[in-house]
């Protein structure tokens, strides 16, 4: 799948709420992966169920064919401000997933979560230090 960038200033967000940096970031992946996986269109549920947070380098894990239920929330691994951080996909099509090629999800699911996040952080960083 094509890698995304999340360019929110987080600095700034933490700041403005008095909220621990790495606690800022841990709360903001995990926000990312329910947006994207609440979006993600339900067939067999295999597509849903194979989002994953990885740290340090992007997981090469294929969820296998098969039918599967809700996703239960994902394990939170250990993590900093200065961890790159990965939310992954690997089913064979999930790009055509996020390209649109669901009704279910016409606008995709990535791009859609991270750009309705990195809005809402800068409009609340706005308010807050205004």
């Amino acid at each position: 799948m094509k890698g995304y960038t999340f360019a929110a200033d987080l600095h700034a967000f933490a700041k403005a709420i008095e909220v621990d940096l790495d606690t800022v970031h841990e709360r903001v992946i995990y926000d990312i992966h329910n947006r994207v996986t609440e979006r993600t269109p339900v067939d067999t549920g295999r597509a849903r169920a194979a989002w994953q947070i990885t740290v340090g380098e992007p997981s090469a894990f294929i969820m296998p064919e098969g039918v599967y239920g809700p996703p239960p929330p994902p394990p939170m691994p250990a993590m900093s401000i200065k961890d790159v951080v990965y939310i992954t996909n690997n089913v064979p099509y999930i790009e055509y997933l996020e390209d649109g090629s669901s009704k279910q999800a016409p606008a995709g699911m990535v791009a859609l979560s991270l750009a309705e996040i990195e809005a809402e952080l800068a409009l609340t960083t706005a308010a807050l230090t205004s």
